[in-house]
């Protein structure tokens, strides 16, 4: 017999994301909040309309101050890539713990760099070859993506053609991009390229999850 949620709907703790994307990320969230047996209420998935880091961090302000939801963590999920504006909404979320108008104080700024698809590659490759930032870094880790099963066809619409299948690495993509940050002799000469810190949202979705089972 499978476990019962017992959450009550009012009582349940939530999550919203807010991805920069509106296609590959939001796919995968969806993907992973329904094999985890989430309930949509529990993970709201919010993408913003454009593609500006800036502009994520205000659809997660405009979402906290206009729902009538005191979500537990706010994940606000972009790239590096070549935004102009990466630094300054990075800065936008560290000072948001300070802010009175804000209800929640735990928003986190889940980066990837160059891009969301590094977290991927995660699943298949420990590979920290620097993408750079001349020209677009990202699709240059796209191209390096291709090569490798089982993303040969990999189109940014949907992780349909692969989400099964990276599904079982996920515990060793999360201890992989962990081990990126966490390793002293790891070089940031470049900035943090290449890492992700999207394992903090599969994380945080796969805690909620256990919290929600009785």
């Amino acid at each position: 017999m499978l476990p019962r949620r017992v959450e009550p709907f009012e009582r349940a703790p939530r999550i919203l994301i807010v991805t920069e994307g509106s296609k590959s990320e939001v796919d995968y969230f969806r993907r992973l909040r329904a094999r985890l047996r989430l309930p949509r209420y529990s993970v709201l998935i919010r993408a913003s309309k454009r593609s500006d880091p800036s502009h994520v961090v205000s659809v997660a302000m405009e979402e906290i101050k206009n729902t009538n939801t005191d979500f537990q963590t706010v994940f606000c999920v972009f790239d590096r890539d070549t935004h102009s504006r990466y630094a300054e909404a990075v800065r936008s979320i560290e000072a948001l713990s300070s802010r009175n108008d804000i209800s929640c104080k735990n928003v986190v700024a889940a980066t990837s760099v160059p891009c969301f698809e590094y977290w991927y590659f995660l699943h298949i490759s420990d590979s920290r070859k620097a993408y750079g930032k001349d020209g677009s870094p990202c699709r240059v880790l796209e191209a390096e993506l291709k090569k490798h099963y089982p993303f040969e066809n990999y189109e940014k619409s949907s992780s349909e053609s692969f989400f099964d299948l990276i599904w079982e690495n996920r515990s060793l993509a999360i201890e992989r991009s962990k081990r990126i940050f966490e390793e002293p002799f790891y070089d940031f000469a470049y900035d943090e390229d290449p890492s992700t810190r999207v394992h903090l949202v599969v994380e945080g979705m796969e805690r909620l999850a256990k919290s929600l089972v009785r």
